[in-house]
């Protein structure tokens, strides 16, 4: 879903992709701190990486 300026709360994007699982929660606390005035909400999702070879 695109991010619409209109409506944000109901707007997602991925920012950044973490092998680590330590590395993303930082970086959402992080994120979270930064952009505490903008009112950006960041959420940590994990999933797999797959490699194909």
């Amino acid at each position: 879903m695109p991010v619409d300026e209109t409506q944000p709360e109901s707007s997602i994007a991925v920012v950044k992709v973490l092998s680590s699982k330590t590395s993303a929660e930082e970086e959402t606390v992080r994120l979270n701190k930064v952009n505490s005035e903008k009112h950006c909400i960041y959420r940590m999702y994990i999933t797999r990486m797959v490699t194909i070879q």
